[in-house]
């Protein structure tokens, strides 16, 4: 890890109250293939974009985050399959 991102890092966020732990965080390269960053229940990762040339930076949940949005609706819809007669 680089020293000077950690400190500048521990810097910024001093002064709102916070503290970085640092056996915790990692510095991550976006640019790499595979590159993303888990952050307040957020993946973010850089995506080709499908409207032209280039990327984008993508957000979206992690699956940790949806388990319990899946669960709850898994819980208000039924699972079975319905055989019907039509006359």
């Amino acid at each position: 890890m680089n020293p000077q991102v950690m400190d500048f890092a521990e810097e910024t966020l001093g002064p709102l109250g916070l503290t970085l732990n640092r056996h915790k965080t990692s510095i991550v390269n976006m640019n790499q293939p595979g590159g993303s960053l888990e952050f307040l229940g957020f993946t973010f990762r850089y995506d080709r974009s499908v409207l032209g040339p280039g990327v984008y930076l993508n957000m979206v949940p992690t699956f940790k985050t949806m388990q319990p949005a899946r669960e709850r609706l898994r819980a208000l819809t039924l699972r079975r399959r319905c055989k019907c007669r039509w006359k």
